[in-house]
This record gives C-alpha cells, structure tokens and sequence, in this order.
C-alpha cells in the first residue's frame, strides 16, 4: 500500500484548539452515519471550546475523504470520522490504494459499531435461517443476494454466510444500499444483509423479514431476531464501525485532548438517546483500543476478500 508523508504539526499542545476544526465525513449527507456524526461534533465542540465543522467529502467508496485527511497537516484541526468500508475494506480492494489504514492515521476513538442484518422479504415463505439455506443447498448457485456494492459490509456478510453454511448464492452489487434492499423487497434476489440501523426502519415497515443479527448479542431495535450463533452460525459475524482519526504524525496530547471530548460526547445521556432512535449506537473507546480493533478486522476481512477470490479494482 502507498504511504504518505504527512506534513508537519504545528499544534501547540497547551493551547488546542485556538481555531475551528475541521471534520471530514465521507459520507454523503443526511444519512443515519451522518447525523450520529454531526450530533458528536456538536457535543464535542462545547468540551473543546471551538466549532467543529461537518464537511462531506464522498467518493471513491469513502477513500477519497480519508485520503484527504491522511495528506492533511498533522495539528489536530483537521479529522477523520471514517468507517470499517472507507478506511479498511476500500482499501483492501484498490491495486492502489491511496493510503495505508494502519500507518496513516492516528486512532483517536471508535464512534460506534452496528452489526449487520440478514433480510428477506416479509410476505415470503423464508421464516428463518434454516428456511434460507434448505433453499440455498437445494439450489446451489441459481439463488442471488444483493449488497451496496463489492466489498461492502453487505457484500462481505454475505460471502461469511456462504463460508460458514457452504451454500453458494450470486452476489449482486448495486451502487447503495437502498437500492439494493429495494431490489430484494421486489424478489429480484431472494435475501440482503443490510446495517441493523437500516434494518430496524425496514422491519418496522412491514416489508421486511429480519431472520438473524451477526454479532455476539441482540439488537436493541430487533429484540426478537436471533443472533448468527443463536441461528448455529456462530462464525458468520460481522459490523460495521465508525472511528475518529487524526493524520499521522498529530501530537499525542491533540490526540488525547479529542478522545476525551469523544468519548464524553458519546457518554451524554441525551447524545446516547438521540443516537440510540437513529439506530446508530454510539461508544468511545482509547485509541490503543481502537487500534487493536482496526488490526483484528484487517486481518479477519483480508482472509475473507483471499477465501471469496474477490479481485482488486
């Protein structure tokens, strides 16, 4: 992977920060990410004593932003809330990719992890994940399941599945995540995995059947959908995460100083309500945390990317 030199701090530890600070989301606006980060930043600002100003810088599957912000001056006022897809699984499928998740960035503090959903449509006859793979086993290969694109979380879950259970089912990208719920809502594939924010709203719809959360427990907006390992599934487990991050190089003291306003944003009753009806937990952690976290997916998805033979872009 390509390195990049960043250019030097100027922070001056004592005072940080004396400016505005700028937060790159690579996202596009107005999705629940979005607005989970946009409420942090508010609440951040008031321990920091400055503005925090949200900036949406899409592209490239979130790696456009991230490499904006790993070529940005290392002096704290210009982060990174990054995720799972734009600075781990994007890069991991690029023959170039224009920075290395791990040396590029400082690690301030997750911001939040969803695990994903297993989806099918409400009015069919799958009521559960042994009703899913009877199908899958008896018609290996000629059964399809729809994600936001490849390599994305929705993608990836559904490659797990197929490790895990040895069916095998065609992957169908599509460019989101909405079009690729609605898509299996019309019975052009037959099942999605979708980000169990995402899911409780399709749940609640009435179109949607959640036959399974992958993650180690229950979800809060889907109290009576089973986890993978309830299902006997146990290795189909799979987040997605949202993180802060500073461009390498940026002073340990900066890196400290928005960690504790991170994780006392994350902390507040009302942030933690809010987020909560968003369906979007959220959850500080230490950067070494954090960092520990980054190394374990890096290593897991880059198993999983070699076993599915999914090829760089």
């Amino acid at each position: 992977m390509v390195g990049i030199v960043p250019r030097p701090g100027t922070a001056q530890d004592a005072s940080y920060p004396d400016r505005p600070i700028r937060l790159v989301v690579p996202f596009p606006a107005g999705g629940a990410t979005d607005v989970v980060v946009r409420l942090l930043g508010e609440r951040m600002s008031q321990s920091l004593g400055q503005t925090i100003i949200v900036e949406n810088r899409t592209g490239a599957a979130g790696t456009v932003g991230a490499a904006a912000v790993a070529r940005s001056r290392s002096d704290g006022y210009t982060i990174l809330a990054g995720s799972l897809g734009s600075n781990l699984i994007a890069p991991l499928l690029m023959r170039e990719p224009p920075f290395n998740p791990l040396t590029d960035f400082e690690f301030i503090s997750t911001i939040g992890t969803t695990p994903t959903a297993l989806l099918v449509r409400a009015d069919g006859p799958i009521n559960s994940v042994d009703d899913l793979l009877a199908i899958l086993r008896r018609e290996p290969g000629r059964q399809s399941y729809s994600s936001a694109g490849i390599g994305s979380p929705m993608h990836l879950s559904g490659v797990l599945l197929g490790i895990a259970s040895r069916t095998e089912a065609v992957h169908v990208p599509y460019r989101g995540e909405a079009p690729a719920v609605t898509d299996m809502i019309a019975g052009q594939v037959l099942f999605c995995f979708s980000p169990s924010s995402s899911a409780v709203g399709y749940v609640r719809g009435g179109r949607v059947r959640a036959l399974a959360v992958a993650s180690r427990q229950r979800v809060e907006g889907l109290p009576g959908v089973p986890t993978m390992a309830e299902a006997g599934l146990p290795e189909v487990e799979a987040y997605t995460w949202q993180g802060l991050f500073a461009p390498r190089g940026t002073p340990r003291a900066v890196v400290e100083r928005l960690n504790r306003a991170l994780r006392a944003a994350a902390d507040d009753p009302a942030v933690r309500a809010r987020a909560s009806e968003i369906g979007v937990p959220v959850a500080g952690s230490t950067p070494e945390e954090f960092r520990a976290e980054m190394e374990a997916d890096l290593r897991k998805w880059s198993g999983v990317i070699q076993t599915a033979g999914i090829e760089k872009q």
